[in-house]
């Protein structure tokens, strides 16, 4: 029976990790590396008092009875380093206080930078390290990350996992996947009335894989499955006096969107290098992307007809004080387009696509700003040879 769906399926964990900021363009507004200004209204919970805070919730920070009350007064941002009531740091703004069993109980609300700075030049560059994972969770039990303790900007996975779609079918992912990974991060705070003026978001990473991915049986299926979460340790910059802290955190995510009846076995080989970013220069956003890739495969062994595509990749977010801010979703994917009517029949494809973004609820009084498809790439990577006429 001659058939006309497409096959598309299979996978290599592609990946990208975002960030703010690698080197000024020629558009970056020229701030000439002023000091900060720290507004009237910031006030620096010390670090005694810090170790001190008995609980925190989205909209309260209960302290001590003894608290310096000046400190909380209504209007007032307060600003901490990581604590361990606070383990991101604490950035606030106080709605009001009241006492209640010996405790003071300081209504808040989230502050931004901007409500801390009239003015500042924020600038971080940092390749992520295993050494500094704070908890890893693994939502599965086939994937394993092998630190190098010698080279910790290596992260290192052993996967082998089967995926019981359904009572009918089985996907099975074997092989191994090396990253290397690191943000930047470039922001300017400008006096009233300019505020937040520029961002620039940028990730890049270095990757190399080799798996196979075998599948078989009939399903329906579409599901998005977190793989492994990286929390990482939070990192403190002390900008005139005034703790920043941010937080890398990684979700890597596996993607099934298949159907039919069928059965495929193939393995490839896979290293790539991007850098992708945006940029902020009020009230204008741009986009930029660099990228190389390389692929080896083992020709598919197929059976029947499937229309089945599989990818991953991480959702990467720049916590500032527990907030998200900058962040970018990658999904990289292989396909194999079958169909007995066409010459070749099958086709091995390669591609990725990036969105990013910034969540400015940490940052300044900018509405949110997501671009999609800052990379959006396939390539051949093999096909079918032509059938004789």
């Amino acid at each position: 029976m001659k058939s006309k769906r497409l096959i598309i399926l299979v996978i290599s964990l592609l990946m990208l990790l975002f960030t703010l900021g690698c080197s000024k363009k020629s558009s970056e507004p020229d701030i000439h590396e002023e000091d900060p200004i720290v507004t009237e209204e910031t006030q620096v919970i010390p670090s005694t008092t810090g170790d001190e805070i008995i609980e925190i919730t989205d909209n309260t920070v209960v302290l001590p009875s003894d608290t310096n009350q000046s400190m909380i007064q209504e209007g007032n941002i307060i600003v901490s380093a990581p604590t361990d009531a606070a383990p991101d740091g604490l950035l606030r703004k106080v709605i009001g206080y009241e006492e209640q069993d010996g405790q003071i109980v300081v209504i808040t609300e989230h502050a931004r930078l901007e409500d801390v700075f009239e003015r500042l030049e924020l600038k971080i560059s940092r390749d992520l390290k295993t050494s500094e994972i704070r908890s890893t969770e693994y939502h599965i039990d086939g994937i394993e990350l092998n630190p190098d303790h010698k080279n910790p900007v290596v992260f290192s996975y052993d996967i082998d996992e089967i995926f019981h779609i359904t009572e009918q079918v089985s996907m099975n992912i074997d092989g191994n996947l090396s990253l290397q990974m690191g943000y930047d991060a470039d922001a300017s705070i400008l006096p009233w009335p300019f505020g937040i003026s520029y961002v620039m978001a940028e990730g890049y990473v270095g990757h190399s894989s080799n798996l196979q991915i075998s599948v078989n049986g009939g399903f329906s299926i579409y599901d998005r499955i977190p793989v492994v979460t990286h929390i990482f340790y939070p990192i403190t910059l002390v900008i005139g006096g005034i703790p920043i802290s941010f937080t890398p955190k990684v979700v890597i995510y596996l993607e099934i969107d298949a159907e039919g009846q069928a059965s495929l076995t193939t393995s490839v080989s896979s290293s790539s290098n991007f850098l992708a970013g945006l940029e902020y220069n009020k009230p204008t956003w741009s986009a930029y992307n660099e990228k190389s890739v390389n692929f080896d495969y083992t020709p598919p062994d197929l059976s029947s007809a499937l229309h089945a595509r599989v990818g991953a990749g991480p959702q990467f977010e720049l916590n500032f004080y527990g907030i998200a801010g900058p962040f970018v979703n990658c999904m990289g994917y292989m396909d194999i387009a079958a169909n007995v009517d066409n010459d070749p029949w099958w086709v091995l494809l390669g591609g990725f696509n990036i969105d990013a973004g910034v969540k400015f609820e940490a940052l300044g009084y900018v509405a949110d700003y997501t671009l999609h498809d800052i990379i959006e790439h396939n390539s051949i990577i093999a096909e079918a040879e032509q059938r004789l006429v």
